[in-house]
This record gives structure tokens, C-alpha cells and sequence, in this order.
């Protein structure tokens, strides 16, 4: 064995371990020992098939539900999903008519995005019942409010999102970029078999409360979009590039 080798097999030992602690019954954990999983992944350009006996060849590309929530709210969460979903390698699909939405991807990506997402959304809810009991304009509706409120956060965490997913591409690394770009071949091609009469859906920001679109837009651009991070072993898992 090369010096190399060890170190490389270290860190697939390291991955094994990681793949077996986000089977943990506590969700927190879980989805945090899978985004240490994908940054590992991304940044030493590893497949699952070389992890373990379960893979053979690159992990499958299947469809992740997570309920879209209320209609009265807006189309806020598509909004932020559809962002998650393209930082982490995904695609978002919304059936018309329903309120799931659908991440389409590698399993370890769409229940990273997955997890990611419903931590936005806890994070974004509370901001906005705090924002509703501070607002100063009484003349302004609740419901009003709180749809621009919303969607503006939505917003800004999908510009949040998107530059996280223009660092990962253009990232000095051959490997990384190479890992990015057949993920999203794999992704595709998943697309064009299975749902090949797609249609696009056009979310429009609606907002007419300028106090709420304003305080959304603060809260968009305060939100943790690291995830649920907890400390497991020594160190503190996080998503990767969270710090944006």
C-alpha cells in the first residue's frame, strides 16, 4: 500500500462511519452526518460505489417529497426549494395542482436538500410571526403581510443559494467541477426519462406590503443556511459554504 492509499482510505472509513450515523432516529443528526457525507464527496471527488458493497456504480437518482404547505401562504417554499434543490445538485418539480414538491436527485443530495429546506422553512416561519407582532403599519393585513414577508425572504435566500452553487462551479478544482458537472448529466437524463412532458411554472413575488417585503428581505438574509448542524464526535458538521 502507498502512502497515497492510506489516507484515501481513511477517509472513505471516515464516509462509512458518517453513512452509518445518518441512519440516527434523531433527524438533527442525521441530516447532519449527510451533508458531512456530501462535502467529503465533493471535495475529494468519491463515489458511494467505492464506500461500500451496497453501490454499485454511481448512487441512483430518485425523487425526495416534502410537502409544499398551505396555498394561502404564496408560492414562497417552491420559490426556496427550487433554490436548495440547484445548490445541492438537485432538481425541483411541482406537480400542478398539488402541494409536493419533489427534489430529484443522488439520494445523499435530495435528503441533504431535503433537510436544508425544512430548516429554512422553520427558521423563516418564526422570523415571520415575529415580524407580524412588530409591524408598525396597523393598516396593513395580516395575510398581506405576511405573503410579501414571505416571499421576499424566499427570495433573497435563493440569491443566498445561488452564488453557494456558482462558487462550487467554479471552483479551482478540475475533480470538483468534473464531480458537479456528471451529477448533473445523471440528474437529467433521470428527468427526460421519467417525466418527459414537463411544463415550466413561473413564481412571481406578488409582494404589496412594503414593510413586509422589506422585513422579509432582512430575514432572507439573516437565516442560518448551513442546516441543522450538530456536534458529532469532536467536531461540528455543517453544510458545505454555509457561511454565505
Amino acid at each position: 500500500m502507498t502512502t497515497k492509499e492510506r489516507p484515501r482510505e481513511k477517509l472513505v472509513e471516515l464516509v462509512r462511519k458518517l453513512l452509518a450515523l445518518s441512519k440516527s432516529p434523531n433527524e438533527h443528526e442525521a441530516a447532519a452526518a449527510l451533508a458531512k457525507v456530501q462535502e467529503l464527496l465533493i471535495k475529494y471527488n468519491l463515489d458511494l460505489a467505492e464506500i461500500g458493497e451496497d453501490h454499485n456504480g454511481p448512487e441512483p437518482v430518485e425523487p425526495n417529497i416534502v410537502e409544499g404547505g398551505p396555498a394561502k401562504e404564496g408560492p414562497w417554499r417552491g420559490v426556496m426549494a427550487g433554490a436548495v434543490a440547484r445548490a445541492y445538485f438537485c432538481r425541483l418539480l411541482i406537480y400542478a395542482g398539488s402541494h409536493q414538491l419533489l427534489f430529484i436527485g443522488q439520494k445523499t443530495d435530495t435528503e441533504v436538500a431535503r433537510a436544508l429546506f425544512l430548516w429554512l422553512v422553520e427558521q423563516i416561519r418564526a422570523r415571520c410571526s415575529l415580524a407580524v407582532k412588530l409591524r408598525t403599519n396597523g393598516y396593513e393585513r395580516e395575510p398581506v403581510f405576511r405573503r410579501s414577508f414571505l416571499m421576499a425572504a424566499a427570495w433573497e435566500v435563493n440569491g443566498r443559494m445561488h452564488r453557494l452553487r456558482q462558487g462550487i462551479q467554479e471552483a479551482n478544482d478540475p475533480n470538483t467541477r468534473a464531480l458537479v458537472v456528471r451529477k448533473d448529466v445523471l440528474v437529467d437524463q433521470y428527468i427526460k426519462d421519467h417525466y418527459p412532458k414537463l411544463g415550466k411554472r413561473r413564481a412571481l413575488n406578488g409582494s404589496s406590503s412594503s414593510e413586509g417585503y422589506r422585513a422579509g428581505r432582512a430575514a432572507g438574509a439573516q437565516v442560518d443556511i448551513s442546516g441543522p448542524g450538530r456536534k458529532l464526535g469532536s467536531g461540528s458538521l455543517r453544510l458545505p459554504g454555509g457561511s454565505s
